[in-house]
Formats: structure tokens, sequence, C-alpha cells
């Protein structure tokens, strides 16, 4: 094994001690800073010296200007003072102060306003400036409120004038109150509600003259159309039109007020107008009466195609006129429908009649032909001339009633003279032996309204008008006319009745239950062959149409006997249990 080498000697040579040099830069670095920090110090110092030195000249300036302002604050005190004393001196020499005293508290609001204004304070934090405004504003709102009072009171003493003083006053009296109203706002004086009734008042009176003025032109219009005067009625209304303009725009609130009055106008002056195109439109109306008068009927037709052209031509050219009706129109069109036609209508209604004498005759068969024809032929008329022939016409009725009851013409015609017998006085009429049965009555008119129903009682709980239909109905099917009988034929049918009824002479509460009604034609005829005249039912009788009220006679199953003819008055529209009736035949 070799051996080792020796060690080698080291050639490190040690240096200073390292804490050394540590405290050493430490050193420099505070020296460095306290140098910066010294010339930072002398620097500002010098700057803060040289500004001191530099404004002293203008804090010696604003110094004096200080003092200036303050003895001009001063002096606006004093002379808002002055200005006080000097109105309370006369204050209290004067009775009634005027407009240039008044002068001298306001120079003292405004000198003190300044004066307020220069300290920099709120108008509301100086206690004595709240209290000279207030007194100012009070003063002058009194003031103008006496001004107010006083020409209001003169405006009602002139009121009935017509030179316009009274307008004059108001509108000085209303003038003073918004003044209080709008400038002297804390006198606490000021009334919204008499500054509006004042306003109303003023208006009301200055559109008093304007409503009299349009409703006398619009009189003086109508005299001028009377006579005529086509051309000057227009031109008067066109004047009328535009005061009436006036007054609505600005007065329609303040007196009675038709808010349509201008478009009256406006269409009252177009009918004036359209006057020339009216006579002319009569005139030819005129002219259709007389041809038609004449029977000229081709000519009335003429005339009323005419009188159609000129109302046409109104409801083109003058649509506001009143002149123009779309109503009368309409009229117009079926006038001249109806003279068309009129010779079609005069045929229909002889053939119709021809129809009720085959009915008479018992010839059935040809007048359901008949009847039938007519139907067509009416309603070609009706096709060519619209209105002449409308569906509720009695004409076509009567025609449809026939033919929807074939059956009921053939069995209850052959009866008619069999079940009727002329009246004593009144031999051309023939009245029915019985009451109409419950049977009999709904075979003409379809319907029972009893309330006990039974096919040969009489019928009852029937009003006037049901009767009336009943004898309508029966004049259709038997070609022959019906209807109720007067109170003088049933008196005359009834003959004497000096003696009280008894027995099975009529039913009667006597020989009743006096509720129940009995068959028709079961009680004893009287000697001209009519059954219960009195008792049984009570009937109606033959009343004008104008009246509510019809006369019953006869009594009822409910009604006392005694010596007479009983009869009342009852509403045409009454329905009884006990009531009923009967026909006439002519």
């Amino acid at each position: 094994m070799p051996p080792s080498e020796p060690p080698r000697k080291s050639s490190f040579i040690p240096s200073a001690t390292p804490v050394s040099r540590e405290r050493t830069s430490r050193w420099r670095t505070f020296r460095k800073q306290l140098k910066a920090v010294v010339l930072g110090v002398f620097i500002v110092g010098f700057i803060i010296i040289g500004s001191w030195l530099y404004t002293e000249g203008q804090r010696q300036s604003r110094s004096l200007t200080n003092l200036s302002a303050s003895r001009d604050d001063e002096a606006l005190r004093d002379l808002s003072l002055q200005k006080e004393a000097a109105f309370e001196e006369i204050r209290l020499s004067k009775a009634v102060l005027t407009a240039e005293d008044l002068t001298l508290l306001e120079e003292a609001v405004k000198a003190q306003e300044e004066y307020v204004g220069r300290q920099g304070g709120f108008a509301s934090e100086n206690t004595r400036l709240e209290s000279l405004r207030r007194r100012l504003h009070v003063i002058q709102a009194d003031r103008l409120r006496a001004i107010s009072n006083a020409a209001e009171e003169r405006a009602v003493t002139e009121a009935a004038q017509k030179d316009g003083t009274a307008i004059k006053e108001l509108e000085k009296a209303l003038e003073a109150e918004r003044l209080i109203d709008s400038k002297w706002i804390f006198s606490g004086l000021s009334d919204r509600g008499r500054i509006a009734r004042l306003d109303t008042r003023l208006r009301r009176m200055q559109a008093e003259p304007l409503w009299k003025k349009t409703r006398e032109l619009e009189k003086e219009a109508e005299r001028a159309f009377t006579e005529g005067n086509i051309n000057q009625a227009q031109s008067i209304m066109q004047d009328a039109i535009r005061v009436e303009e006036a007054f609505v725009a600005n007065y329609r609130d303040v007196l009675n007020t038709e808010f349509n009055r201008v478009e009256l106008l406006t269409n009252r002056q177009e009918t004036f107008r359209s006057h020339p195109i009216k006579l002319s439109l009569d005139r030819q109306i005129a002219q259709a009466h007389q041809a038609e008068k004449a029977g000229e009927w081709d000519k009335a037709t003429g005339s009323w195609d005419l009188a159609l052209a000129e109302m046409a031509k109104l409801m083109k050219e003058f649509p506001r006129s009143t002149y123009s009706s779309r109503a009368t129109e309409e009229k117009l069109i079926l006038q001249r429908n109806q003279a068309r036609a009129h010779n079609r209508l005069e045929q229909l209604k002889q053939d119709m009649e021809a129809m009720r004498s085959l009915i008479r005759a018992t010839d059935f068969t040809r007048a359901l032909s008949q009847a039938n024809s007519l139907l067509v032929a009416a309603d070609k008329i009706e096709q060519d001339n619209p209105g002449v022939i409308p569906a509720d016409s009695l004409l076509l009725r009567e025609l449809k009633y026939i033919t929807q009851n074939a059956g009921t013409l053939a069995v209850i015609v052959p009866t008619l003279d069999r079940i009727t017998l002329p009246v004593p006085q009144y031999p051309k009429v023939k009245l029915l032996k019985q009451e109409v049965s419950q049977s009999l009555y709904a075979a003409i008119v379809g319907n029972n309204p009893s309330m006990i129903q039974r096919g040969t009682a009489p019928v009852e709980s029937v009003s006037y008008k049901d009767a009336q239909l009943f004898c309508q109905n029966l004049t259709w099917l038997s070609g022959r006319k019906a209807r109720l009988p007067t109170l003088e034929e049933m008196q005359s049918a009834v003959g004497d009745v000096s003696a009280t009824p008894k027995g099975p002479q009529a039913w009667t509460f006597d020989n009743t239950d006096g509720l129940t009604v009995r068959e028709v034609g079961t009680s004893k005829p009287n000697a001209a062959g009519f059954f219960d005249l009195i008792g049984n039912v009570e009937e109606w009788t033959l009343a004008p149409e104008d009246k509510e009220a019809a006369v019953v006679v006869g009594g009822s199953v409910n009604w006392v006997p005694v010596a007479g003819f009983p009869q009342r008055n009852a509403q045409k529209r009454e329905r009884s249990r006990t009531l009923g009736f009967r026909f006439i035949i002519e």
C-alpha cells in the first residue's frame, strides 16, 4: 500500500471582524437620510416664510374691506330702522294709509332683507325681518280687501245697468283678491273661495249678453225664414252660430248651457239652405195626393217617384237638415208602392170578397182553392211592392187562417144558423143561443183558457181581448161579421126581468154551489129561445176600443138572484172563473 501524502498548508488570510464592517455601513446610511430631512425642512420653511411675506399686503387690504362692509351693513340696518320709524310716525297721524305711505314700510323691509343677506343668514332666522314683512303683507292685504269689498258692493248696486259698469267693478275686486293671493302671501288673508266666487260671478255677467244675443239672433233668423227671406235667415243664423261658439268656448260652465246648441243652430242653418228643395218635394207630394184622389194611379206613382228623387237630393246635399229624414223617405217609398200596387190590391180585395161569398154558400172546396191562389197573389204583390202587404196585415192573416183551418171551416159554418137566433127589436142580427162553449172556443181560437176544462161547459177565464180574438177568427172563418153583443142587444134578448128567476130558469147561487158552472144550454130557455142570459157565467158586451172597461151582464153561479138584469163595469183585462161571452152574427 503506498504511503499517504502530507497535509497541505492553507493559503487563507483572515480579514477584519464582520461586525465592524456592518456598523460602518449603517452609519453612512443614517447620515444621508438626516441630510435629506434637514434639507426638506429648510425648503418648506423657506416657502412658508415667502408666502407669508407675499400675502401680507392682501391681508391688510381684506381687513380694510371687511371693516368697510361691516360699516355698510350697519348702514342698511340703520336705514331699515329709520324707514320703519318714519312709517310709524305717518301711521299714527293718518286714519287711512296711502300707497305712498306704504312705500316707507316696503323700503324698510327691503333694507332689512339686504342686511340679513349680507350677514349670511336666512330671512326666516331674522325675527325683525319676519315681523316687518308680515306687517307689510297684512297692511297691503287689508287695503286690497277693502278695495275688493267696495268694488263688489258697487257691482251689486249697478248690476241692473247695461253699460258694463258692474263688470268693471267685479274685475277690480277680482284683481285685488288675486294680488293678495299672489303677492301678499304672508298676510294670511288669501281667500281662494272668494276668488272663485268673484270669478264665477264676473264670468256670468260677461256671458249673459252673449247668451241673450245668440237667442235674439236665432229668433230674428226664424222670422226672416218665415217671411221667405232665406238668404237673410242663413246670414243671421251664421252670426248666431259665431256668438254661440264664443259663448261655449269661454262661459259654458257658468250659465245654463245647451252643449249641443252650436250643432242645433248649424242644423237649422242647413235646414234654411235646403228649403227650396223641400218646397219642390212638397209640390210633388201634393200632386201625388191630387192624382190619387182623381183615381189616376199611374200619374200618382210618377209624382211619388219624383218626390223620392227630391228626397234623395235633399239627403245627399243637406244631410243635417231637419227635412232630411230616413223615416220620411221610407214613408214616401211605401206611398209610392201603394200607388203602384193599388189596382192589384183592389183586385185582390174583390177576389177575397168572392171567396167569402163561396164560404157563406158553403162551397168550401172552391173557397179554399181561391184562398190558396190569393195567398200566392198577395205574396207576389208584396215582392214587387215591399210594405204594401206586411206579414201582420189583416188581409194576409185572414187568408192564412182560412187555409190552415179547412176542417173547422166545413164543420162550423153550416151550424151557425142553427145555433143563433134573431134578437127581438134587432132583426138584422142573430145572437148565439147559449154561451160560447169551451169546445167551440178551442176550435176557433186553438186553445182553451178555462180553469176547469170541460168541452160542453161555457168557456171562462177569458178577457175582453180573448173574446174579440174569437169574434175576429169567426168572421174570417164564416165570411160573415161576428162581434160581441151590445148591452142594448143583450137587454132586448133577455126580455122581461121584473120577476126574480127561480129553479131551472137560471143557474145562480140559489141552485148551485156558487162556484162550478153548468154545461151550456141546460137551463130553461126564455121566451125568445135563449139559454143562460141570466146565471151560469157573466158575459162581455161590446165597448169602444179607446175605453179600458166594458160592461159584463147576466150574473153567474155566484150571483144571488133578485129582480132585474144584473150588470157591472169590469176592466177589459179581467179574467174570472165565472166570466165568459157569446157572439152576434150580422
